[in-house]
């Protein structure tokens, strides 16, 4: 009986990805990118927090709730604002800052109009 042993030699060094402090905030698709990149986790958190306010339904006066499709609507608007202010920040025609609070704003907007529509 034969056991494989792979050879104990150096893999070559990986190399990481640029550090904070070397990234071009002169090219703006470096910034789109950082935009988008940031956008993915923050989009998590946004909706975590906006799940209480789109979640209730009024089962026993039989008005099933609408949150589901509101919150899968509004999760699909996000979507495409955060490609379009990705894209918008490449072009180098938007802010970091209207590109990275923009898509929150909005939708957060959106939610309360259908809340108030609801009561």
């Amino acid at each position: 009986m034969q056991i494989y042993l792979p050879s104990r030699q150096p893999s070559a060094q990986r190399t990481r990805g640029a550090k904070f402090s070397q990234l071009q905030w002169d090219n703006p698709k470096s910034r789109a990118e950082l935009i988008w990149r940031f956008n993915q986790p923050l989009a998590a958190l946004f909706f975590a927090t906006l799940a209480p306010l789109l979640g209730g339904s009024a089962i026993r006066r039989h008005k099933p709730g609408r949150g589901f499709f509101v919150a899968l609507f509004l999760f699909i608007i996000y979507l495409n604002l955060m490609y379009f202010m990705r894209d918008m920040m490449a072009d180098d025609k938007l802010h970091f800052a209207v590109a990275l609070f923009a898509p929150p704003l909005i939708v957060f907007a959106i939610a309360l109009i259908f809340q108030m529509q609801r009561r």
